[in-house]
């Protein structure tokens, strides 16, 4: 599981875009979301015997990165839209590629003689596709209703045993555009025998809106 803490400070890279068209009562929606996660982490451990200190040492060194794509591509009903209140039912289908690499090193000494180190590399790839349906919209309100609460909440499966997806947040509308802040959570549980048995990403974003 990736908090929000864990995210932010090992971040290489994150791309999150959307797009939504429509017409009448259809439209259509996809959204992509790109992350790139890593660390690299050393550490040195000193060798003794009953306390007394020996001239002998490992040092351990480890590098882990993680990258992964989330598509989601689905249609659009508008089931309820007034002043106020937008309500949509949304039925499609979500992508999961993750690729997990760990790169590794383990070297020592005894005394200035060193000793044959050791390394290695591992790597594990994920790819699923997945049906959802849900719901999505906003809650207009304050002066003018140029302030509103988007949401949205999707469970699916497929390849994978569940997958479920909410977002919520808070928004400002302006002539020809919108700021949103929300905080978003995406999970999505593997079948039985999957290298990855579980995928937990949440955290803030701050995104902007334009409208054609």
């Amino acid at each position: 599981m990736l908090d929000a803490g864990t995210i932010l400070v090992h971040l290489k890279m994150t791309f999150m875009g959307s797009f939504e068209a429509g017409n009448g009562r259809w439209g259509a929606f996809t959204d992509v979301l790109y992350m790139d996660i890593g660390n690299t982490r050393s550490d040195f451990h000193a060798l003794s015997i009953g306390g007394q200190p020996l001239p002998a040492g490992a040092t351990a060194k480890s590098d882990y990165d993680m990258k992964g794509w989330m598509w989601t591509l689905g249609g659009v009903w508008h089931l309820s839209s007034d002043a106020a209140f937008r309500l949509d039912l949304i039925a499609g289908a979500r992508l999961l590629d993750i690729t997990q690499t760990l790169d590794w090193e383990v070297t020592g000494n005894v005394g200035i003689v060193p000793l044959p180190g050791r390394a290695g590399s591992a790597e594990v790839t994920h790819s699923n596709w997945d049906a959802i349906v849900g719901v999505k919209g906003r809650m207009d309100f304050g002066e003018g209703r140029r302030r509103f609460v988007p949401y949205y909440a999707d469970i699916g499966s497929g390849d994978s045993d569940l997958t479920w997806q909410v977002m919520g947040g808070i928004g400002c509308a302006f002539q020809r555009g919108e700021l949103v802040g929300a905080w978003r959570c995406i999970d999505d549980d593997m079948k039985e025998g999957h290298k990855v048995e579980s995928l937990t990403f949440n955290g803030p974003s701050i995104s902007a809106v334009f409208r054609w």
